[in-house]
């Protein structure tokens, strides 16, 4: 996947702006292994600046001046590019630029062409020092506790203070239960997943109860599994809060034995998976609009090239046959002049909705911008519109790019009204906000055609890209707004804006 090392160009904005608000570590290589993103958070776990690291192929020099180790670590991750693997949460050592050695959690992925060849990596870490030292502690006391039982000394009631201590400073979730899953102890990040304030509301739980029901028949079985295995790590699957939602989880479950052997408890350890989730999910978004970034930039210009051609031929031939009176002439003219009218637009849409977008922030009132709007349109006689928005409160907006959002919607509300109908606009002051409305008595919107409204190049007309509402919906969002719809088939619909009366600086949100 070819990618521009200029990080301020238009199709890298969002995904650069977006990595360097990460809390993990991101680096993104190309297929030579030259380092293209070094995020702020990358620094600060490893020590070393971007600039000592951009553009060049020695990373892993860097951080594993070992050279033993770093070819151990170089065969793994050539062993994940060869099978084309996606590694997950894989623990390294790493020495820092001050020569501290950190421990890393790695998720490390290869990107392929069409024809498999390596084309770039990502690999996304995060400083797991602190949580190894204390996974370590609690294994190093689990495994003892089989000697610590047999001592019943003041030791063991220190080291017993002592466990506890480090699963209630865990940032884990630590749950144990006795040999019918029921629940006898929990840490406090146990509780916080669960949602849960008291103890109380845990203790006597059975712990499947806590697993979906989706993934409660897999759990049952892995759960009967751990008596002969006597620890299972990194199990995946969606576990439930006090409230019935559920949320990504991966869980390690062990065994705690008695002097003879015989099982005591078990102990699971939870993690939540739902920001590591978001972020992944935000980083494939992020990508999927820098490709489109590229794409669109690249068709609008060829595109751009033999449309000025055609536009200048029209204007030769309208200048020619100015004075015809021949009709069909006439007819044909016009239906190029209409086709190149419509090509022009759609390269227009595809270019306005790749590009970030930039606000000119002006003081204005949502009435100017509403009758500005309505002039440029034309609206049948049989549509009454009624323009109640207000000259106050005076609102802070870049007037141009609110102007196109009502302009659409006004036209989308035209559309919905063929036979004749009323157009009402509103708006009103709620909480430092302003909101308006724009309502139709037209066709309404269907259930299907709701699910994927806001999605680009998704449309029900025979004409357009479809990505108008999604223009919209990112003009908006750039203004720190909201918008949304409600609609009854048959009856009609209303959008309606939120906008703040004073915007703070914002990134248009990532697209699906």
């Amino acid at each position: 996947m070819d990618r521009p090392t200029d990080l301020s160009s238009p199709e890298w904005m969002d995904f650069h702006q977006l990595v360097e608000l990460l809390q993990v570590a991101l680096c993104f290589m190309d297929g030579d292994g030259n380092v293209l993103v070094w995020n702020k958070a990358a620094e600060e776990i490893t020590g070393y600046p971007r600039e000592h690291v951009v553009g060049r192929n020695t990373i892993l020099q860097l951080l594993y001046p070992d050279a033993q180790y770093r070819n151990q670590v170089l065969e793994n991750f050539q062993e994940i590019i060869k099978n084309k693997l996606h590694s997950e949460d894989v623990e390294t050592k790493i020495r820092r630029e001050d020569d501290e050695t950190r421990i890393v959690s790695l998720s490390f992925r290869g990107f392929f062409d069409n024809n498999g060849k390596l084309t770039g990596s990502v690999a996304i870490g995060r400083d797991v020092t602190e949580q190894v030292r204390l996974r370590k502690e609690l294994e190093r006391h689990s495994e003892h506790l089989e000697a610590l039982v047999r001592q019943r000394t003041r030791s063991l009631s220190e080291s017993e203070h002592r466990l506890f201590a480090i699963i209630q400073g865990s940032p884990e979730g630590i749950v144990v239960t006795d040999l019918n899953w029921s629940i006898i102890e929990c840490n406090q990040a146990a509780l916080q997943l669960y949602w849960a304030n008291f103890r109380d509301q845990l203790i006597g739980r059975d712990m499947r109860d806590l697993v979906a029901a989706k993934d409660r028949k897999f759990a049952s079985g892995t759960f009967v599994e751990l008596a002969g295995k006597g620890i299972i790590r990194n199990l995946r699957y969606s576990m439930l809060r006090s409230n019935g939602q559920e949320y990504p989880a991966e869980s390690s479950l062990s065994v705690v034995r008695d002097a003879a052997g015989s099982p005591l408890v078990y102990v699971t350890v939870i993690r939540d998976l739902t920001s590591q989730n978001e972020i992944e999910e935000r980083l494939r978004k992020a990508e999927r609009m820098a490709v489109i970034g590229e794409t669109v930039a690249m068709v609008g210009h060829d595109l751009r090239n033999p449309l000025q051609t055609i536009a200048s031929a029209l204007y030769i031939l309208d200048q020619k046959y100015e004075s015809t009176t021949d009709q069909d002439t006439k007819e044909i003219l016009e239906m190029i002049r209409s086709g190149l009218d419509y090509a022009d637009n759609i390269v227009k849409e595809l270019l306005d909705y790749s590009r970030e977008i930039r606000l000119d922030l002006a003081e204005t009132s949502i009435k100017k911008i509403t009758q500005a709007a309505l002039l440029q349109l034309k609206i049948l006689e049989k549509i009454t519109v009624q323009d109640l928005t207000q000259d106050q409160p005076s609102i802070l907006v870049d007037p141009a790019k609110t102007q196109r959002v009502l302009i659409n919607l006004i036209t989308n509300a035209i559309d919905a009204m063929p036979d004749g109908g009323k157009l009402t606009i509103t708006s009103r002051e709620i909480d430092s906000r302003l909101e308006i409305e724009v309502s139709d008595t037209g066709v309404g919107i269907s259930e299907d055609v709701m699910k994927n409204l806001w999605k680009p190049l998704k449309t029900t007309k025979s004409k357009g890209m479809g990505l108008g509402l999604a223009i919209c919906k990112r003009i908006v969002e750039a203004h720190d707004g909201s918008i949304d719809v409600e609609s009854t088939p048959g009856k009609g619909s209303t959008f309606t804006i939120r906008l703040p009366l004073q915007p703070r600086a914002s990134t248009p949100a990532i697209d699906s």
